[in-house]
């Protein structure tokens, strides 16, 4: 099965949360039905961090997409970065 991979970056704060959310949930969805329709699926790539890593992680979780994520540090010493 043909593997289409989507790779996200994004930024911490200064963005309005439900525009970001709704922007990702539409492209997300729309490269989703893209590989559907070539034959494949697609699967997101990005770290999951606060901010809009985290809301592209949440959206691809809701449309069933596989996701895999990079992270820059061991996972003990990447939690330390996260206030919540």
């Amino acid at each position: 099965t043909p593997r289409y991979l989507i790779g996200f970056t994004g930024h911490r704060s200064g963005f309005d949360e439900s525009a970001v959310r709704a922007a990702l949930e539409t492209a997300l969805g729309e490269l989703q039905a893209r590989a559907v329709q070539a034959g494949g699926e697609a699967a997101l790539y990005a770290s999951i961090a606060e901010g809009t890593d985290t809301l592209c992680v949440e959206a691809a979780r809701d449309l069933d997409l596989a996701v895999h994520l990079l992270l820059p540090l061991p996972p003990d010493e990447f939690a330390k970065d996260f206030s919540s």
